[in-house]
Parts: structure tokens; C-alpha cells; sequence
């Protein structure tokens, strides 16, 4: 359910591309405080949240190059600031999450295993931040409640997971925690419902729930309109949201994100093609 908040690469400056890199890198080292296996949840959306919570103070910061388990030969240019240690809890605690969405569709044989190695890692980033992990619990237990009654109207399917992704945002950055909220619940529902369009047909052949099945029983034409519909408007409510935002820095690269990364990948989706490699990053 994660990983479609990407930057347009081709048509980032090289300075650009080299921030980004930098605060990916800089996530991937925070979540390796929790363990080494924290890192497989590595996502493009939690180094997104980073950026952005980053962008909204003055200081510039300077990359420190260290070295990674992955990479232990080459030192990287890596970021962490004050939104490290959050951005990455945020990160293993959705991860967590995804994952019991996963097992609970009997999607991921090894979810379950995952979960378990990932205990102890999760248990500190609750002790840390107590009220996020209540938080995703809550609206975790009412995503499960849609799947049981099987919902199907579109609003009400996503809510859970846009209000889920709400709080999070909220909790990144205080002093706009309004705008933040209305820039996550958009996002959230936007990562929902490319989820679920991309997964109609695995989710249909194993029996699973997915509200474009469950809503347009067959119907492919009314069900791809409502998906461009939704997916667009979720795009544009991101948009508008990161828009009443005042940016200290990383402007250039974040609305690469936001005006041309996202809409991309919800076309790329409603086109029904696979997601595509990132060189640099998807790698790490």
C-alpha cells in the first residue's frame, strides 16, 4: 500500500536529485537505529513526509557521507535532521501495518515472519511516540471493519486510510498541523485507491475485498472513470493543500513531487503499468 510518492527523476537538476538521495539515505540511517531489518520498509513516501517536514525550517543542512550496510565501500551523502528519528518511526510503524494488511488478505506468506522479527524494533518506536502508534492502530482496526462489511462507496472505503495518514502528517510539523493533516489525508487517499485499482484483479481471483470489485461487479468502464475520477481529485487535493504551505528550502524538489511525480504515477496506474525501477534510490 506504499510507494507511490515519487519524484518525476528525469526532470530533477542534479543538485536536486542529490538532496533527495541524501535525505533517503539519511531515513534509511535513522531506521537502522531499530535494527537492520527496519530498513527493508524503507519507503519513497515516509523520505517524502522527511523532506517536506524538513522544508519548513531555515537551516540548510550539510550531507555527511558514511557508509551503509548496502553500499559499504562507497561513503553516501547522507541527511538526518531534527524529522529523522519521526520520519523513520513513522516509516516502521506503516510498514507494520502494510504488512498486517498483507497477512490479512493472504497476500505475503511471509508477513507474518517479518512482523515478528520486526517486534521488538516497533515496540521502541511506540515507547517513542505513543500516541502514532495508537493512532494507526485505530484506523488500522477501522480499515478492517470496510474489508468485513465490504463497503462500496469510494468516500467511505479510503477515509480510514486518508485519516490514518491525517494524523501522521499532523504530527509532523506542529505549527501547520492543519495543512499538514489536509496534505496527508489527500495523499492517503490517493495511495489507497492506486492501491486497490492496481490490485482489483489479484484481489477478485483470491476472493479479497477491493471497493472497485465490490462497487462496479464488472462493470470496467464505470469502474476505470471512478478510479481516474478519485485519483485525480485526491492528486489535486494534495496540490492545493502543499500550496498554503510557506517553504524555507527544497522547494524545486518538492514540487517535482507534488506537480509532477504524483500525477504521473496516477497515470501510470489508470494506465496498468508496472512500477518502474528508480536508479539511486529503489536500489538502496
Amino acid at each position: 500500500m506504499f510507494g507511490y510518492v515519487l519524484t518525476d527523476t528525469p526532470s530533477l537538476r542534479i543538485c536536486e536529485y542529490q538532496v533527495y538521495h541524501a535525505y533517503y539515505c539519511g531515513l534509511c540511517q535513522a531506521l537502522g537505529r531499530y535494527g537492520q531489518g527496519a530498513r527493508m520498509l524503507l519507503s519513497y513516501d515516509c523520505a517524502f513526509l522527511y523532506l517536506l517536514q524538513s522544508a519548513m525550517t531555515v537551516p540548510v543542512e550539510t550531507a555527511q557521507p558514511r557508509r551503509c550496510p548496502r553500499h559499504p565501500l562507497q561513503k553516501r551523502p547522507m541527511l538526518e535532521t531534527d524529522g529523522a528519528d519521526y520520519a523513520a518511526a513513522v516509516n516502521l510503524l506503516l510498514g507494520e501495518a502494510n504488512l498486517r494488511d498483507k497477512r490479512q488478505d493472504g497476500q505475503a506468506c511471509y508477513a507474518g515472519a517479518v512482523i515478528a522479527l520486526l517486534r521488538p524494533a516497533c515496540r521502541r518506536a511506540r515507547a517513542a511516540y505513543p500516541g502514532l502508534g495508537e493512532s494507526i492502530d485505530r484506523h488500522m482496526a477501522a480499515l478492517f471493519e470496510v474489508e468485513a462489511r465490504q463497503e462500496v462507496e469510494i468516500d467511505r472505503a479510503a477515509h480510514p486510510f486518508a485519516q490514518l495518514l491525517s494524523e501522521v502528517f499532523r504530527g509532523a510539523y506542529a505549527p501547520d498541523a492543519e495543512i499538514f493533516g489536509a496534505l496527508g489525508y489527500a495523499l492517503g487517499r490517493f495511495i489507497y485507491l492506486a492501491d486497490a485499482w492496481e490490485d482489483r484483479a489479484a484481489d477478485e481471483k483470491r476472493g479479497n475485498y477491493n471497493v472497485f470489485v465490490q462497487k462496479f461487479a464488472g462493470d470496467e468502464e464505470a469502474a476505470r472513470d471512478s478510479a481516474a475520477f478519485n485519483l485525480h481529485s485526491a492528486v489535486n487535493a494534495a496540490a492545493q493543500a502543499y500550496a498554503r504551505l510557506t517553504l524555507q528550502k527544497n522547494r524545486a524538489l518538492l514540487e517535482n513531487i507534488i506537480y509532477c511525480g504524483i500525477p504521473q504515477e496516477a497515470e501510470r496506474v489508470l494506465r496498468g503499468e508496472p512500477r518502474k525501477k528508480e536508479r539511486g534510490y529503489g536500489s538502496l
